[in-house]
């Protein structure tokens, strides 16, 4: 089913801003910016924000196929792309 980043105390959006680094984004104001799989630093991942209308999803993208799935521009959604610390997505996610 995947890993999410699902915070308990704020929203996920907040997480994110807080404890990850802003690197791209996809469909929103018309510019792409999708950095690579492999520019992700050490003891970092990828985590995707989509919006999915009503309610948005932070997913960890623990491979390389994932990341592509989450950044396939054939995927109308908007996305913000995030790197955060392996070992804060473990307080906030299923990550192990």
């Amino acid at each position: 089913m995947g890993i999410y980043v699902n915070p308990s105390n704020m929203s996920k959006e907040d997480w994110l801003m807080q404890n990850g680094t802003l690197v791209g984004q996809i469909g929103i104001d018309g510019h792409d910016s999708i950095p690579t799989y492999n520019s992700f630093k050490s003891g970092t991942m990828p985590v995707v924000l989509v919006s999915n209308g009503y309610f948005t999803a932070a997913a960890v993208c623990d491979s390389q196929n994932e990341y592509v799935e989450f950044t396939d521009l054939e995927d109308g959604r908007d996305r913000i792309i995030f790197s955060v610390d392996v070992e804060k997505l473990k307080t906030v996610s299923d990550l192990r």
